[in-house]
Formats: C-alpha cells, structure tokens, sequence
C-alpha cells in the first residue's frame, strides 16, 4: 500500500512538470503606462499551480508593487532582456514589435481584431506568436460579456481629463475656466481624492452642455464623474446614431442634438461594417470649439477623424468643411492614471485566463493568431 501511494506521488509531480510554463510579467513600454498585469497576490497562484513566474525587474513599482512583493509572492525577478525570452509573456498593452520572439505565446491588450495595427499583427503572424487579445476574453455561456474589461475606469478617467481639457479650451478663448485649479488625475493618490477637488467646484459655473453616446460602463464611469461637479448629460443610445431615410432626406436622432452639444463622449465601441456614431460631415453640424471625448478609441472606427493619441500629446484639431475647429482627446491608455487600484482589478481578472494557457488548456476565446494564422471570429 505504501508503495502504491509513492508511486501515484510520483505521477503527480511527472504531469505537473510537464504542464510547467516559464512565465514572464513585462515592465510596460508604453509612454505613462504605470499599470502592471498581474500583482504578486495572483503571482503566487500561478507558482502554486506549479508555474515559475519571472518579473522584470520593478515592473510593479509604478502601480505600488516593489520586487521584493513579488519575490516573497515566489517570483524570480530578472532583467530586460531574459523575461523576454520567456515562453509566456503577459503584459497590459501592445509590445514592441522588435521584441517578439519565435513561438512565443501572448497575452496583453493587442488590439488588432479590427485591424488597428496591421504591422503588430503581421509581425505576429510571422513570428508564429500564438496571441491572445485581454479585450476579447469573452463568457463562453454569453459571448457579449467581457471577462477582463476596465470601461468604467476609463470612462472616469476620459471624463475627467476631458473636463480639464475643456476648461484649457475656455481659458484660450479668455472665457473662466472652472477647472483651474483641478490637477491631473495623475497627481492625486486615489480616485477619492480627485473627486473631492473637482466638488470644490461652484456648480453654477458649469454652463456647457455635455453628451454621452452609449449607456454601459464606459458611460456610467464618465456619469459618476459629472455628478461630482452636478453636469447631468444627455444619454444618448446606439440607434439614436442610426441613419434613416425620412420623406426622402437622411436623418439621424442625434443630430438635433449636436448643435448644443460642447463636449460629446463616445462610449459605445465601433465594429466594422456598424454605422459611424459621428461621420466627418456630421462634425459640421456641432458647435464651434466643441469638444470630442473619444474612450472607445477605435481609430477611423466609430468617429471617423479619430486617432489614437498619447498623454503627452492628448489632442489635437480637425477642421471642418465649413470652417468649424473640433477638438479631439483620444488618449486610448486612459486607466494607467489610476495605476494601482486598476492593476489589481485588472490582475484578477486577468489571471484566472492566464492560468488556463499556462496550464495547456484549449482557449480560444480571445485567440489572435496561432501557427501563422489570423483566427479570430468576431462575436
């Protein structure tokens, strides 16, 4: 019997080795990119299930993880270099395509199901990286739920630069800017703390009129942001964006809005072949020096002028056929401003799909590309 039992040890320890992956946590590339994919708490599981887990060295320190954290999570901190030749890598946003390698396997916020990066997905392909896209892990019982999805965060965040940016746009016109004295949402420790300033503000100064196109987490993240300073917006939903034929004429819901509209937040993501929400020519019917707060950020997606911007460069201008300027603040990394408390929401999500690929499990939920191949199926 006592040898039975050794034996069927043995054999548990031969099929956990062989399942074993080499995994490493990236230290993100991204300009003002602090978020980190998984805090040492999720670590530990991955090492638990008999994992080894390799983190660049201060990875986590911009989200408030230090290496000594993960270290005592189990982890082997190791330099630039080796973590990227690691089996498994795992990171927030999209790498630098110069550091892929053969055969690899991929998991981050990829954003090429839409053809956004075309040179990122190529590269992919010829690198027969298998790629799992973090933003198309989906519920196998209900495809349109996301299983890792920070829209609220962003939507707080979109919402909250936008207002400052708004009030930057007041003050060039020689106008009172409410905002003046509300600092970035990177200065303050906790989202609590950004909204106890922005309360400060004397609500009869909020005299512009905002629109918000979608109502889920991305639209109840900016919501939650303009009860603070008592700004109830204009919901608008996805079909009020749809074109239709009326007594001969096109027409569409939301354009009687757009004349009164100065700041418009898109919050409903574009699929190609749907509808735009805002077309070039339906930039001429807003109102002058009208704002565009674009947190889905598909680029020539669901707004056609947009373009993915950075927080160093937030915004820029389009002019329209009729002489209007619109401004644009598409900055598609909105949540590393709050960098710890979305690391951790992330991490959690994150790590339960982690685990599965690690493990050697089939997923193909959120798969971009295996063998050379583009295999994703859109939802």
């Amino acid at each position: 019997m006592k040898r039975v039992i050794k034996f069927h040890n043995l054999f548990k320890v031969t099929k956990l080795v062989s399942f074993k992956m080499k995994i490493g946590v990236i230290k993100e590339t991204k300009v003002k990119e602090h978020r980190v994919v998984l805090i040492p708490e999720d670590v530990k599981k991955l090492i638990e299930a008999g994992h080894e887990v390799y983190i660049e060295n201060n990875a986590g320190l911009e989200a408030g993880f230090n290496n000594e954290d993960y270290q005592e999570a189990g982890a082997i901190i190791v330099s630039t270099e080796e973590v990227y030749n690691m089996t498994m890598l795992c990171r927030v946003k999209e790498p630098p395509i110069s550091s892929l390698k053969e055969d690899q396997i991929l998991v981050g916020y990829l954003h090429v199901e839409k053809n956004q990066n075309p040179e990122l997905l190529n590269a992919l392909l010829e690198k027969n990286v298998t790629a799992y896209a973090m933003e198309e892990f989906r519920s196998q019982k209900n495809p349109n739920i996301r299983l890792i999805g920070l829209g609220f965060e962003a939507g707080v965040v979109g919402m909250f630069e936008g207002l400052r940016t708004y009030g930057k746009m007041l003050e060039e016109k020689e106008l009172e800017n409410p905002f003046h004295k509300v600092k970035s949402m990177w200065e303050y420790p906790n989202k609590t703390e950004a909204y106890l300033a922005i309360r400060r503000i004397n609500p009869k100064k909020i005299k512009f009129k905002v629109a918000i196109a979608g109502y889920g987490k991305v639209s109840k993240g900016a919501q939650e942001v303009l009860a603070q300073v008592s700004c109830p917006p204009l919901i608008l939903r996805e079909e009020d964006t749809y074109r239709a034929k009326i007594m001969g004429n096109d027409f569409a819901y939301i354009w009687k809005h757009l004349p009164e509209i100065d700041i418009f937040v898109n919050a409903i993501v574009w699929k190609p072949g749907q509808e735009r929400i805002l077309t070039n020519e339906d930039l001429e019917k807003m109102t002058n020096d009208s704002l565009i707060i674009d947190v889905s950020c598909d680029a020539g997606g669901g707004i056609q002028s947009c373009r993915p911007t950075s927080w160093e460069n937030p915004t820029y201008d389009v002019n329209t056929s009729n002489k209007k300027k619109i401004k644009f603040y598409c900055v598609d990394n909105l949540p590393s401003a709050m960098a710890h408390d979305v690391s951790i929401s992330l991490s959690r999500m994150a790590v339960k799909q982690i685990l599965k690929i690690a493990n050697g499990e089939e997923v193909t939920s959120g798969l971009m590309t295996k063998e050379g191949k583009f295999v994703y199926t859109p939802v």
